[in-house]
């Protein structure tokens, strides 16, 4: 994870913390409250990833999936990735991405975040296993 990402994560445990069902079901609420404790994360693209999740209610659909099942949850999880690729035209990797930050910082498990690690570096390794030229940013 990246400084931003690690910022996003360690903001939705602290407001999860505070008030669970408030953040479930209060996108602005929330997005308020991650102003006041993650404002680096402000004008980064992964804040812009989770104004878009907050924006489709992502913050309820990803709360519910957390308490679910790994098969039900990983249906949600493709739901919501499919309508942020439609609606917001956000590319899969990224929506994968974020909800896999939101689902981290719910959760205060960042098993999601290393499998979303561990997939997005087998699609960059190309073949000869060499990575492309413009990884992922730290």
């Amino acid at each position: 994870m990246n400084k931003y990402e690690q910022a996003l994560v360690s903001a939705v445990k602290q407001i999860t913390e505070i008030d669970a069902a408030k953040a479930a079901s209060d996108a602005r609420w929330l997005n308020g409250m991650l102003r006041d404790l993650a404002p680096q994360v402000i004008g980064q693209r992964e804040y812009k990833m989770l104004t878009a999740l907050l924006n489709c209610e992502g913050n309820r659909i990803l709360a519910e999936a957390a308490k679910k099942s790994a098969a039900a949850r990983g249906a949600d999880v493709a739901r919501l990735v499919r309508r942020l690729c439609d609606e917001y035209v956000m590319d899969e990797a990224a929506a994968r991405r974020i909800c896999a930050l939101y689902l981290a910082g719910v959760t205060g498990n960042d098993a999601f975040v290393t499998a979303d690690d561990r997939r997005r570096t087998k699609r960059q390794t190309q073949p000869g296993g060499q990575t492309p030229a413009n990884p992922p940013r730290q």
